[in-house]
């Protein structure tokens, strides 16, 4: 067993192995998102015959002009390709997104802005870990700010985890 000392994950050989020599596509998913190099593009994985679930990564802190609205057009235009067609149901999911205060009101504006772009019936769930006092009222506020309810979902949650339901277009 070896531990990551930059996550704290614990490896087999086997991964260790792989890691090593850049082998990313023979590590676990989990692995792979959390260690690999940054991701640069989408990735689409098909559950079942109905449902696709996309990996995309969305830098919440880009400040250029518009970039928030031409990053969500380019979201919902890689989900909308990776299903075979128009999904009825969008579902938003967002985790480790809210640790530090500068995510916080991006990450509340990148959810209301794609609220503002998914068919009716859009919704999402916001993982959140409690770290900070401060971080955690923030987010409240910020996504208060946004206009977006949200429904805390404490049943079967550890104590350390807010999850946190919000439907983003009615």
């Amino acid at each position: 067993m070896h531990c990551c000392r930059e996550c704290d994950f614990d490896i087999c050989d086997d991964c260790h192995r792989s890691a090593a020599s850049a082998e990313w596509t023979a590590l676990p998913g989990w692995f792979r998102l959390q260690c690999a190099p940054e991701v640069h593009q989408a990735s689409s994985w098909q559950l079942g015959s109905e449902s696709v679930m996309v990996l995309h990564p969305w830098d919440l802190l880009e400040d250029a002009e518009g970039a928030m609205g031409h990053a969500a057009e380019r979201i919902i235009e890689c989900c909308s390709q990776a299903a075979a067609e128009e999904p009825e149901q969008w579902l938003i999911v967002a985790a480790d997104v809210s640790c530090h205060p500068a995510l916080i009101e991006p990450l509340a504006l990148a959810l209301r802005t794609l609220g503002d772009l998914l068919p009716a019936k859009a919704s999402a769930i916001l993982v959140h870990e409690k770290r900070e006092a401060a971080v955690d009222e923030a987010l409240l506020v910020a996504l208060d700010k946004a206009g977006l309810v949200y429904k805390r979902c404490t049943e079967n949650a550890p104590d350390q985890l807010q999850l946190m339901y919000m439907t983003l277009k009615e």
